[in-house]
């Protein structure tokens, strides 16, 4: 018996070391792993912080192109339209109220230059329908009155015509396609139009024209750096 228990304690103390030894180099894996891990997550962490970095730059860069993309265009959109930038930013906004897209208000404009272009040259299906809402087409100095000036008129005469289908037709015949649409934002009158024009302004999306002239400067110098640069790269190339 005793020779056994001997045996068998002598035996225990060797698997107690045995255990001990695996136990520590378990121990010392995990330990290593455990670093790996948080190497692996801190540089992870590092690569997304500098993605979503390089994301907001981007984004930044992106606004900062369509900002004076959109401004610098003003200038030339309202030309063509024949309204003033001011009244061409006030529109599209008291638009975009009625339901209209930006497309349909600077159709509408320019389809109503074109007519009062026309009544004021003389011809008569346009110089009656002006004629018919009790609208001059030239002010008190003779100067032709520019789309702008003439909405709130056109909205405060179609107040007076109480057949839909009357009004329907002269919005027809002033706006073109976009006529019919702009019945909501003209039904209210002029009190309600030029509500919507002091409210883009209060909101501060109506950019003066010294701002615009300012962005289209800006565009045009990033335009020529744009320039510069690629011929540098592919010089050097």
């Amino acid at each position: 018996l005793r020779a056994d228990v001997k045996g068998f304690g002598s035996e225990l103390s060797s698997a107690q070391r045995v255990a001990d030894a695996r136990l520590g180099a378990i121990e010392k894996s995990g330990a290593q792993m455990s670093r790996n891990l948080s190497a692996g997550f801190n540089l992870a962490k590092g690569a997304a912080i500098g993605f979503v970095a390089s994301i907001g730059v981007d984004a930044v860069v992106q606004a900062v192109k369509s900002g004076l993309a959109y401004a610098s265009s003003l200038g030339e959109v309202a030309q063509q339209l024949g309204v003033t930038t001011d009244a061409l930013q006030e529109y599209r906004y008291a638009g975009s109220q009625a339901g209209l897209a930006t497309e349909e208000v600077d159709m509408a404009l320019s389809q109503l230059t074109r007519r009062i272009g026309e009544a004021a040259s003389g011809t008569k299906a346009q110089a009656e329908a002006f004629e018919k809402l009790g609208i001059s087409v030239k002010d008190a100095n003779g100067e032709i009155i520019d789309a702008g000036d003439a909405i709130p008129q056109i909205a405060d005469a179609l107040q007076k015509i109480e057949s839909p289908a009357e009004r329907a037709a002269i919005l027809m015949d002033l706006f073109g396609r976009s006529g019919q649409k702009l019945e909501p934002l003209l039904s209210g009158g002029s009190k309600a139009v030029n509500e919507l024009r002091d409210a883009a302004n209060r909101l501060g999306i109506v950019l003066s024209s010294e701002q615009i002239q300012k962005a289209d400067e800006t565009a045009d110098k990033l335009d020529a750096v744009r320039q510069v640069l690629a011929s540098k790269i592919a010089g050097t190339v």
